[in-house]
């Protein structure tokens, strides 16, 4: 049994020699009709959308969630609302095959899958506080039980990728906007069986990089790649921070000689404001207190020992209060 789409383009020659070309298409699980902008106010509830990149609005990708997919100039994600969008100027069959791995098996829940999918993120508006090797510890925690992927934006980041592992300066300029399609060639850098995405050898290609390409890239590689998880180390890139508030599931702010009575200095707290008003309310920046005298420095020698220092043990206690604050919450909502 076939399921009902809607495609709606701008381009109405173009929108109808697409739809006939993907309902030709055997196996394809859906049913394309067309319409213009107009065809969104009167469709049917259980109808997924195929919608012309210059159709999008962040309300109608809240009205649509979970049954939309765009056709843009690039493959990817439409950043500012996590909207899976394939390239156009493709063949039919990977139109169709890139449709259905965005949208799933018709009838399935997206929502339900994308939330057994974790994306952390860790940011310390000051220096030295110790936020990369607390991500790399966090990432290095969570890849011992699944697949996880670890994104540094760190301009100071003391790794760079080895021999021929691929480098996000490379990943940016590979073709359709780092779609996962162009990535086999390159392996990714990797610390024990840890996909490490870090900036090139020259990292001002990525930093001078809008900051809606770099998020669109990094997240196309995440959701193409099969990850469980994702943990990026943001440095000084709030403009990519801000693209990843619909997606994060935790974002931590490590402090240093931080203990939960301190007062944090000024910075911190208009750090941690900001995310609160950035986000809508939806994410806040949960202070990791790091005891001083641990040096990020003598760890990063030894990232193999990570996982037995202080900056595991934090990481640890993180993830296990998540988990904890999780379970009350699913209580109080019973």
């Amino acid at each position: 049994m076939k399921h009902p789409m809607l495609l709606c383009d701008a381009d109405e020659r173009y929108r109808e020699r697409l739809a006939a070309g993907l309902n030709r298409i055997e196996p394809f699980p859906w049913t394309v009709r067309t319409g213009g902008a107009d065809a969104l106010e009167h469709m049917a509830a259980e109808e997924a959308v195929l919608l012309d990149e210059a159709l999008f609005s962040e309300a109608v990708s809240e009205r649509f969630r979970g049954r939309l997919v765009c056709l843009s100039e690039t493959a990817g994600y439409l950043s500012r609302a996590g909207c899976p969008a394939v390239c156009r100027f493709q063949t039919l069959e990977r139109i169709a095959s890139e449709i259905e791995k965005a949208l799933g098996a018709p009838g399935a829940d997206p929502e339900a899958e994308t939330a057994k999918r974790r994306l952390f993120a860790v940011q310390s508006p000051e220096g030295g506080e110790g936020a990369f090797a607390f991500s790399l510890a966090l990432a290095l925690l969570l890849s011992g039980t699944e697949k996880t992927l670890f994104v540094s934006l760190d301009a100071f980041s003391p790794l760079r990728p080895a021999g021929e592992a691929l480098g996000l300066s490379e990943l940016l300029y590979c073709g359709c906007g780092g779609a996962p399609q162009a990535l086999p060639d390159r392996p990714l850098f990797r610390i024990r069986g840890l996909d490490v995405l870090l900036p090139a050898s020259v990292p001002e290609d990525v930093f001078s990089t809008p900051a809606d390409l770099l998020s669109e890239t990094v997240l196309a590689l995440f959701d193409g790649g099969g990850y469980a998880s994702a943990v990026f180390s943001l440095g000084a890139s709030y403009g990519v921070a801000k693209r990843l508030f619909p997606r994060l599931s935790g974002l931590f702010m490590p402090v240093f000689g931080a203990t939960p009575e301190k007062t944090l200095p000024s910075a911190l707290k208009h750090y941690q404001e900001w995310v609160l008003r950035q986000s809508g309310g939806r994410v806040a920046a949960e202070r990791i207190c790091l005891p001083e005298g641990v040096s990020p420095a003598e760890v990063l020698n030894a990232p193999e020992s990570l996982l037995f220092t202080e900056f595991g043990s934090a990481a640890r206690k993180a993830l296990a209060e998540r988990k904890s604050d999780g379970a009350h919450a699913e209580a109080r909502d019973g």
